[in-house]
């Protein structure tokens, strides 16, 4: 039985690509607690989506590893691992949307 691997913070690895797009030039308070909101998001995310897809998505953006390492890991073609890919950033992109507006986006309140 191959043990999953739990998407999430692990000990100074946020220099990752995934995480390094959620931390641009956020310095204000409220910035801090935006971004850590967004990186809760994207962790509950991660973990919602098939197990191969939260492993190569994790690979790829936190670890930065190519296709073709994450394929030698797991025992798969650099082509399935890029399939794979594709499909869980597709499921990560619409969960992260969420309902119409998106859950990342921002709400001022006001009505359009």
């Amino acid at each position: 039985m191959r043990r999953r691997m739990r998407p999430g913070f692990r000990g100074g690895e946020e220099s990752g690509r995934l995480v390094d797009m959620l931390a641009l030039s956020q310095t204000s308070p409220s910035q801090e607690v935006s971004r850590r909101e967004q990186i809760v998001l994207l962790a509950d995310a991660l973990a919602a989506l098939p197990v191969p897809e939260a492993d190569v998505l994790w690979l790829y953006g936190t670890e930065n590893l190519s296709f073709e390492a994450i394929g030698e890991r797991m025992g798969l073609s650099r082509k399935s691992v890029r399939g794979i890919w594709a499909r869980g950033l597709k499921r990560l992109k619409r969960s992260l949307e969420g309902p119409p507006g998106g859950l990342l986006r921002y709400d001022d309140g006001r009505a359009h």
